[in-house]
């Protein structure tokens, strides 16, 4: 029995150098510096001493320990997490095949705010693997697209299936500039191949 829990816990513990060393290898540094000046600057509490030795020592602690207790449920979630980054890269819609893809009025669904959608969109991940923003790592293309948005303008979901140059179907959604000079930009959040349509 002895022997059983032992070997738990040092999976448990190798599990923890694989997801420790894959969090430090994909995580957007740049990015995460500048998010910590931006809420350091918010909230004063984040620099006082008891704050970071919380931030820094004892949650991450907590956390290693967490993942040694029960890290198939932490392996669990880092592959998961994986997949969805690969997912949401891959669903991409080619620059080329982008400049050809347009919303109409048919595909919008609901008009919202920037906050709703900010609110609805921020990923919360408790391994810090992806940062805790709105689209995650696709955050900054969120702000160059929320910079676009203008006073006259509104945000609207969509979702309409469309058909690329190589014959592919797809089901797109996202968020859409609507004004009344008609549908202007759009922001991409899903691009699924519809394979059980396409022959």
């Amino acid at each position: 029995m002895i022997f059983y829990i032992y070997s738990y816990l040092v999976i448990g513990v190798i599990s923890l150098v694989i997801i420790y060393t894959s969090h430090h290898l994909s995580k957007d540094k740049g990015l995460k510096f500048s998010v910590d000046e931006i809420l350091d600057s918010l909230d004063p509490k984040r620099r006082t001493l008891s704050y970071r030795i919380l931030n820094n020592f004892i949650a991450p602690a907590m956390a290693a320990i967490l993942i040694v207790i029960a890290w198939p449920a932490a392996i669990y979630m880092k592959v998961t997490e994986i997949l969805e980054t690969k997912a949401m890269a891959a669903q991409e819609i080619d620059k080329e095949e982008a400049k050809k893809f347009k919303v109409s009025r048919a595909d919008l669904i609901e008009e919202l705010s920037i906050s709703q959608i900010e609110l609805s969109e921020t990923v919360r991940d408790p391994l810090n693997s992806v940062p805790n923003l709105p689209f995650g790592h696709f955050n900054t293309k969120w702000l160059e697209f929320v910079n676009s948005v203008s006073t006259n303008d509104v945000l609207w979901s969509f979702c309409t299936s469309w058909t690329s140059d190589w014959g592919s179907q797809k089901t797109v959604s996202g968020y859409v500039i609507v004004n009344t000079y008609g549908i202007g930009p759009h922001f991409i959040t899903s691009n699924e191949s519809n394979n059980d349509s396409s022959e």
